[in-house]
C-alpha cells in the first residue's frame, strides 16, 4: 500500500498536466466493427439451458464523448449489430441495439499525437431475431442490459488535434433476462433469457471539435 501511494504522489503531477482533453470538448466518433459472441439461451418455460452458441455480427458503433476535466470525459454510445447467420438458405435475420451511457479515463502519455483512453459504460439493449419458413414468422424479441469495457487508442493526424484515426476494442456483457418468442400461425409463445459476451474489435475516424 505504501508502494502505491508513493506511485500515486510521484506520477500526480505528470497526470494532472496532461491535457488530452479540455473540459467543454466535444469528440464524435464512428466505426466500423466486427464483433464474436458467446449467448447462452434458456427455455424459461422448460426450465432448458442450452449450451453456449458462438456467433458473429458487423457493428457500427458510434459516440459522443464531453470532456469533464484534462484526463476524464463522460461518453454516449450508440451501437447497431447485424449478426451473421450460418445458413444462408434460411430466410433469418437479428439484430441488436444498444444505447449506452459512460465515462473515460484518458491515459497521461506526453505525445502530442496520441491519445489512449479506457471506459466504462452500461445502458439498454435490444435483441430481435426472425426466421420465415414456407409463410409463417417466427419473432423473438428482448429488451436488457449491457455493461461495456472499452480500450480506445487514437493516433490525430495533425498537432491541431481535430482529425484522427481511432481503434477500438469493447468487451460487453449481455443480459436479456424477459424475452418471448411469438409466432405468425398461433397464439401460442414462451419466455426466454439470453445472456452472454461479446468482444468487439473496430477501426474508425474521430473528430475533435
Amino acid at each position: 500500500m505504501k508502494k502505491f501511494l508513493f506511485l500515486c504522489v510521484i506520477l500526480s503531477p505528470a497526470f494532472l498536466s496532461a491535457q488530452f482533453i479540455e473540459r467543454g470538448d466535444k469528440i464524435i466518433a464512428a466505426h466500423g466493427a466486427f464483433g464474436l459472441y458467446k449467448y447462452q439461451f434458456t427455455d424459461k418455460a422448460n426450465n432448458l439451458v442450452d449450451p453456449r452458441d458462438t456467433s458473429a455480427g458487423f457493428n457500427v458503433p458510434v459516440s459522443f464523448e464531453y470532456g469533464l476535466f484534462s484526463w476524464l470525459s463522460g461518453a454516449a454510445h450508440f451501437n447497431y449489430v447485424n449478426y451473421i447467420e450460418g445458413d444462408s438458405a434460411r430466410d433469418e435475420r437479428s439484430r441488436g441495439i444498444d444505447a449506452q451511457l459512460g465515462i473515460n479515463l484518458h491515459v497521461p502519455w506526453k505525445w502530442q499525437r496520441f491519445d489512449l483512453c479506457a471506459g466504462i459504460a452500461y445502458g439498454f439493449s435490444n435483441f430481435n431475431y426472425t426466421f420465415k419458413d414456407n409463410g409463417n414468422e417466427s419473432v423473438a424479441k428482448a429488451n436488457g442490459s449491457a455493461l461495456s469495457f472499452s480500450v480506445n487508442p487514437r493516433f490525430y493526424f495533425s498537432s491541431e488535434k481535430h482529425l484522427g484515426m481511432s481503434f477500438l476494442y469493447r468487451r460487453t456483457n449481455y443480459l436479456y433476462k424477459n424475452g418471448n418468442v411469438s409466432y405468425s400461425n398461433s397464439s401460442l409463445n414462451f419466455p426466454f433469457k439470453l445472456e452472454g459476451p461479446g468482444s468487439t474489435f473496430g477501426l474508425g475516424l474521430f473528430y475533435r471539435i
